[in-house]
């Protein structure tokens, strides 16, 4: 091989490998920015100490595994003493990519089997039951109970399943309505459409603030509890479903016995 080619080569191969642990690093960094925000804000806050404690304690147990992904991509990074072959080089930015991926996917699914036995375990949530598809701790069957309270889906019962990405907590994940739902802010096929379900990225369109979107310090709890707000509280200012939007707007009654309909098919009587 010439020695322009392995040069090349070689300049590639950095280039893969700072792009692998930069991918890390930038994860790492964001969750400590994320912390140190949710901090500051939680000890200026007039909330109680208890609730102070415990989102404290969730942000600072999320720093810890994407802190320890980080590390896992640095002890599997190889310097090789001389320019490699291409072959080499290749072999070793694929072992790279595939440990760092491999720790992210691995700390998140630390993170989601702990929350799903607190979830489980927590006798202050009512009307939410969870569960594992196939053993898959990325993917969650949710059974949602509405309270009576709810003026269009009380007394339903909603199945739902929550697929989390491999880079949970840094995206969100999506959720999707399994029992039919009519809803402004649930498209047809049944996926949720609500803030914090989006991306932690700039609106374009100017319809919500980042502080909306999803952030590292925000679980399947806050998910399933805006949800459940969501449903008794429909926005439509950028709709999901047009139609549904539509008739909760023009026909408020029409909708809701839309609504009451739904409820009676969930619970089997029709």
């Amino acid at each position: 091989m010439a020695r322009g080619d392995a040069e090349q080569d070689h300049r590639d191969g950095q280039i893969g490998e700072i792009t692998a642990l930069a991918s890390v690093t930038s994860s790492y960094l964001f969750a400590n920015n994320s912390f140190t925000t949710i901090t500051t804000s939680l000890a200026q806050s007039p909330n109680s100490p208890t609730l102070q404690t415990f989102f404290r304690k969730e942000a600072v147990f999320r720093l810890k595994l994407l802190h320890a992904a980080l590390e896992a991509a640095l002890v599997t990074r190889v310097v090789p003493p001389a320019i490699p072959q291409s072959s080499q080089r290749l072999g070793e930015n694929r072992r790279l990519c595939q440990s760092a991926s491999m720790a992210s996917t691995s700390a998140a699914a630390v993170l989601l089997g702990r929350q799903l036995k607190q979830m489980q375990s927590d006798k202050d949530i009512p009307g939410i039951s969870c569960g594992l598809v196939d053993n898959n701790v990325f993917e969650w069957e949710v059974m949602l109970m509405i309270n009576d309270d709810c003026k269009y889906y009380g007394g339903g019962f909603f199945r739902a399943r929550l697929s989390f990405p491999p880079e949970y907590p840094l995206m969100p994940p999506k959720m999707k309505f399994e029992t039919p739902i009519f809803h402004p802010n649930v498209y047809p096929t049944g996926e949720v459409c609500i803030s914090i379900l989006h991306p932690p990225e700039d609106d374009q369109y100017g319809y919500e603030s980042a502080a909306e979107r999803w952030s590292p310090v925000q679980s399947p709890e806050t998910i399933l509890i805006s949800v459940i707000s969501m449903l008794s509280s429909p926005n439509d200012e950028s709709p999901a479903n047009v139609d549904a939007a539509k008739m909760w707007r023009e026909d408020p009654k029409g909708f809701r016995r839309k609504c009451q309909r739904l409820v009676r098919e969930s619970l089997g009587d029709d």
